[in-house]
């Protein structure tokens, strides 16, 4: 029955973009050289180490902003800072950060995009409570 009622109300939700956080991040694109945390030694990763922050190209004119600036990635629950590369492939107001980064190696500081700081249990899922990693408002 609460699927149900969650079904009726799915025309009815207006969670999405607003001036404050403009794009939506699909939080958790698979790349062809990210993988799970198993893999901690960051030297297997021979392209996009930093694990960018892809964008569309319009987008990023219109933000002023060009491959490799470093920016902060800011949803409402949390920031990351982020590396940008533009990509002809992204809808415009979307971007995308992989998943399997954010990790510490041998005691040293985070690799890549730690996602989990930009999601949170107030944007998931009402019934598994699972997070939405593919539409995170930053």
């Amino acid at each position: 029955p609460e699927m149900l009622i969650e079904l009726a109300q799915l025309n009815q939700q207006t969670q999405g973009t607003s001036d404050q956080f403009p794009f939506v991040l699909l939080a958790g694109e698979r790349r062809s050289y990210n993988a799970n945390q198993i893999y901690r030694d960051p030297a297997w990763r021979k392209v996009d180490a930093e694990g960018r922050l892809r964008m569309n190209p319009e987008d990023a004119i219109h933000f002023g902003v060009e491959t490799g600036h470093s920016l902060q990635c800011i949803s409402e629950h949390g920031q990351i800072a982020v590396v940008v590369e533009i990509d002809e492939g992204m809808r415009k107001g979307v971007v995308s950060l992989p998943h399997g980064y954010g990790l510490r190696y041998n005691g040293g500081q985070a690799i890549g995009p730690e996602l989990n700081r930009l999601t949170s249990l107030k944007h998931c899922d009402p019934l598994s409570k699972t997070p939405y990693h593919k539409y995170v408002p930053v």
